[in-house]
């Protein structure tokens, strides 16, 4: 992740005199929507049973939203729904029949990301803002503290559902008829809503459990055309004794058309 940012940061620096426009893939005030093809896994290495340690990768169909120009001082919105992408995976178990089985999932309806440009060339955009995610997170725990097996779905902390926001941050770069964007928030979880009865009770709670944070970054290569590909990833990070370094990874590919 530093190397990554640090790569991008370089590559900002000695490309600022390049011949791109970044206003030629924006138009000021534009809205966008956009539709994906990906791959997405699922890592949970700490977790006591070793095949519940990985899901996927899986294909799924995605949508996100966009609304941006790369002007200064102006907003910039992105938004993307995780739970259209899993939607397609959970249709194929439901198919087997093994959409109830417990397993590892990492997951949330709505990730906001808001900002403002704060500046702006006719090459490079670096915007700064605040995310406003939530993370659906399921940790089974097929064994004791010991390492026995026993049957039947149990959770472990940080497991539920978790609402955070924080701070984020945007950064572009224009070369030729591609424009090469940046995103990363540090989401900080202030509200874990209720989901069920039978989820609360199967959920083995820890009284005072911290609640977790969530590190995400995405890297997208947009072309002039609309198309573009992309590979993002977000990382748990458990503040309980648990100390789960789950994480979620996919690549993907897409079309984004005004709106």
């Amino acid at each position: 992740m530093q190397r990554l940012i640090l790569i991008l940061v370089l590559c900002i620096v000695y490309r600022q005199d390049g011949s791109a426009q970044l206003p030629d893939h924006n138009v000021t005030s534009q809205g966008m929507v956009g539709f994906t093809m990906g791959l997405s896994a699922i890592k949970s290495n700490e977790t006591l049973y070793p095949e519940a340690a990985k899901e996927g990768a899986y294909f799924g169909i995605g949508i996100d939203f966009s609304y941006y120009n790369f002007e200064p001082f102006t907003l910039r919105y992105h938004l993307k729904m995780k739970w259209a992408h899993d939607l397609f995976h959970k249709a194929g178990e439901l198919f087997e029949g093994t959409g109830t089985d417990p397993r590892i999932d990492f997951t949330g309806f709505t990730w906001h990301k808001v900002g403002l440009n704060l500046f702006a060339t006719d090459n490079v955009c670096v915007g700064l803002g605040g995310s406003f995610a939530d993370y659906i997170i399921d940790i089974p725990l097929y064994a004791n503290s010991n390492g026995d097996y026993f049957e039947g779905i149990t959770w472990q902390e940080p497991s539920g559902w978790h609402w955070t926001a924080g701070p984020c941050l945007f950064a572009d770069m224009g070369f030729g008829g591609f424009a090469l964007s940046f995103i990363a928030s540090y989401d900080i979880s202030y509200l874990q809503p209720k989901v069920t009865d039978d989820y609360e009770s199967l959920t083995a709670k820890i009284p005072g459990y911290k609640k977790p944070h969530f590190l995400f970054w995405d890297l997208t290569l947009n072309h002039e055309s609309g198309f573009f590909a992309g590979f993002d990833r977000v990382s748990l990070i458990d503040n309980g004794v648990n100390s789960n370094k789950m994480s979620r990874a996919e690549f993907h590919l897409g079309y984004r058309t005004s709106i």
